[in-house]
């Protein structure tokens, strides 16, 4: 995957294998299925997520703002620095991990 990604599955895992560093855009939807990515060494970018009935993991979130409520978690902020792409990730009874 090299630019823009846009994603909307229900009952399924996705994955994301090696995520270029130059890509622009990746949206995904998910309902009961767990969203992986996996990024290139030195990937910078935006995120807002969101997992309702889920967890998020992301390996550099040192940057990164978290608010938890009663069901839903939601992470954002910039990983890295200088971010060209961006990633806006909801998930519904399902998990994001991002590597």
């Amino acid at each position: 995957m090299n630019k823009n990604l846009n994603v909307h599955a229900s009952y399924t895992n996705t994955k994301i294998l090696e995520l270029s560093k130059d890509f622009d855009e990746v949206e995904a939807s998910l309902a009961y299925g767990n969203l992986t990515i996996t990024t290139e060494s030195g990937t910078s970018y935006k995120l807002e997520s969101e997992a309702r009935y889920g967890n998020i993991k992301v390996a550099q979130d040192d940057k990164l703002s978290r608010s938890k409520e009663t069901t839903t978690t939601k992470v954002w902020g910039t990983v890295g620095s200088n971010p060209k792409g961006s990633m806006n990730l909801i998930t519904k009874y399902g998990d994001i991990e991002i590597d």
